[in-house]
């Protein structure tokens, strides 16, 4: 559906089909190259900044957002490093290795997304999004961050309950964002995308929504659309 009629209903979808595209093609990479699929994996990662960063792929498939499927199919390109990214991650064990170095490694972190973020090392690419290097980097970061952080490797009880708590909506919050962040744009000044007062008036709202939902639909499985 998402393919054949674009993502004009729900924009945020996009990431579900590049997501079945990009697993997909990932298998069979290694089902074909076998002991170098890394390494192709990672010439992937290379041709993808190209193409992002000369501008073809932006060209190509840029549409007027969303309402079209080359939209979907654009985002591929910016997808794709993120992807190779985690799949490194995963095939050297980097997170768990890291956990012994946890506060060194959550401070090193903040540094680096402060200094990427602020004093804009890298130029960026015109794209969709997802676009440049500095996105990726910043990602891993956050990636560090949260996963170091995580309940289950915090000993404060008080906390790992914030935490729980925090994050127990989090498909809701997914699934609501686009729409909370359209329809209450003209309510709140504050509202801006990508602002983190905008950011955290959405959280609290698709929440509240989700919470609404579970004491609705608690009994039925409606209810993991909110969970």
């Amino acid at each position: 559906m998402q393919l054949l009629w674009g993502c004009g209903y729900m924009p945020q979808f996009w990431f579900q089909w590049d997501l079945i595209i990009i697993t997909c093609a990932f298998f069979l990479i290694i089902f074909i190259f076998n002991k170098n699929y890394l390494f192709i994996l990672q010439i992937l990662l290379i041709i993808s900044y190209i193409s992002q960063y000369s501008g073809y792929n932006y060209n190509t498939f840029f549409c007027k957002y969303p309402k079209c499927n080359k939209y979907t199919i654009g985002r591929i390109c910016e997808t794709i490093p993120f992807a190779v990214t985690g799949f490194i991650l995963g095939y050297y064990k980097i997170l768990s290795n890291l956990e012994k170095y946890r506060i060194k490694t959550i401070f090193l972190s903040i540094v680096v997304y402060n200094i990427i973020t602020n004093f804009k090392i890298f130029t960026n690419s015109k794209g969709f999004g997802y676009n440049g290097i500095a996105l990726n980097i910043r990602s891993i970061c956050t990636i560090f961050i949260f996963y170091l952080s995580s309940s289950d490797k915090i000993e404060n009880k008080y906390l790992n309950k914030v935490l729980t708590k925090a994050t127990s909506y989090s498909a809701g919050v997914y699934y609501l964002h686009i729409t909370i962040h359209k329809y209450f744009n003209n309510f709140f000044q504050h509202m801006k995308q990508g602002t983190f007062i905008g950011i955290i008036i959405n959280y609290f709202i698709c929440n509240m929504i989700c919470i609404l939902g579970i004491k609705i639909f608690g009994n039925t499985t409606l209810k993991y659309l909110f969970i």
